[in-house]
């Protein structure tokens, strides 16, 4: 099973090893049903920590879009309150003259 090719034949090797470890891991996980629950809740833990950071990074994402949104509003606002100041003085100016 590790026939070895000289040309290039480092990665054919692992192959084969990696071929005939899963194999083997195969024959272990069939003999042995205990063995098969743990890799089952092992796939099932990694997908639930997987399934955790992602739905951690979209509620950073959230919180920092909801942020954003929020400086927006108040700088919106605070740019029509500066427009209306501006045509307030202008017209006081225009009543002036």
């Amino acid at each position: 099973m590790n026939e070895v090719i000289w040309f290039g034949g480092r990665r054919k090797a692992r192959e084969n090893r990696e071929e005939c470890r899963s194999s083997f891991e195969h024959q272990l996980l069939d003999k042995n049903p205990q063995r098969k629950i743990w890799s089952r809740l092992c796939f099932y833990l990694d997908a639930l920590a997987t399934a955790k950071k992602l739905t951690s990074n979209r509620k950073e994402q959230l919180i920092k879009l909801h942020k954003y949104f929020l400086n927006m509003r108040e700088y919106s606002d605070k740019l029509k309150r500066w427009e209306d100041q501006l045509q307030t003085k202008k017209w006081r100016n225009n009543l002036k003259n």
